[in-house]
């Protein structure tokens, strides 16, 4: 009786986890293809580019901006998208530096995490 009301929740749950996507410029790429997402970023965001669309994009697209406080990294900002699914997950990642508003430096890397 237990089983019958719990084993619909944990599918649900899992269903869930499996269908995030990863972000636009991450779509139709393996998720070991760091190199091209990180090409697609810099095409997308090139140096110059305003940081503020930057933001305003990453955050509509679910990523989670952070600031980097390690000085030894020469990024100052970060943003993750998360892909969840059952054993692994994806992190893609946007990191960069801007001065006055405009972005200086910029990269794109992809990070496979599994069980």
């Amino acid at each position: 009786m237990i089983l019958r009301r719990i084993l619909p929740v944990m599918v649900a749950t899992l269903l869930s986890a499996c269908s995030a996507q990863p972000p636009s410029m991450g779509r139709n790429l393996d998720r070991r293809d760091t190199p091209h997402f990180d090409e697609r970023v810099r095409q997308r965001f090139p140096v110059g580019s305003d940081e503020s669309q930057l933001e305003a994009e990453l955050r509509s697209e679910q990523f989670s901006i952070a600031e980097i406080h390690d000085p030894a990294n020469r990024y100052r900002m970060s943003a993750v998208h998360e892909v969840n699914s059952v054993a692994c997950r994806e992190d893609w990642t946007i990191r960069w530096i801007a001065e006055e508003g405009k972005i200086t430096g910029i990269e794109g890397r992809i990070r496979d995490i599994c069980l």
